[in-house]
């Protein structure tokens, strides 16, 4: 059994995920367009429960979706140009500058969610930064997506930038392909 499964499944009962209702992904595909496999964590909540948000507000972003995908270019170079604008916003860890920035996620409110994907690190060790919606101020996290997001879940995540849901209950979590499909 992996570390992140218990997490993995813990939110999933928080939240009310169900199983997955759009197809499934086609990893070696990301991997080849992106230069990297996602976290183990993330393509197995992504497998399980599909891309989607928490309480409409705290969106996962889905590789092979096209209202919210996952992306790269455009971040990294914007927040490269923040980093080096503004240095104290920047990773503190030594080769983490040099990561590559993917957005996996983010809330209605402009909060970014993103890996950096540090050359030769393994994807569980990547840091996770968080940019508030007036940035560039960043906060970085050395704990998985789903470790991450079920501490945001229950309010234990330790932010200053991200406020958490007033209670569990409000954090319902909602696939994108499902609520497509109810659209007329």
């Amino acid at each position: 059994m992996n570390a992140w499964t218990e997490p993995l499944r813990e939110l999933a009962a928080l939240t009310g995920m169900r199983a997955n209702a759009g197809e499934p992904v086609e990893w070696e595909t990301v991997a080849s367009e992106f230069g990297f496999v996602p976290p183990d964590d993330y393509r197995a909540l992504i497998d399980r429960h599909g891309s989607g948000a928490f309480g409409c507000y705290f969106d996962v972003h889905g590789p092979d979706d096209h209202l919210y995908p996952l992306e790269r270019d455009l971040w990294n170079e914007y927040f490269k140009d923040e980093w080096e604008a503004e240095p104290e916003h920047a990773p503190k860890r030594a080769g983490a500058r040099n990561a590559t920035v993917v957005r996996w996620g983010g809330t209605e409110d402009a909060h970014v969610l993103v890996w950096l994907v540090e050359p030769g690190r393994p994807s569980r060790e990547w840091l996770i930064g968080l940019q508030g919606h007036d940035g560039p101020e960043c906060e970085y996290f050395e704990m998985s997506t789903v470790e991450f997001l079920l501490a945001f879940v229950k309010g234990e995540l330790r932010s200053k930038l991200l406020h958490p849901f007033d209670s569990v209950e409000d954090a319902a979590y909602l696939q994108w392909s499902a609520i497509r499909s109810r659209q007329v």
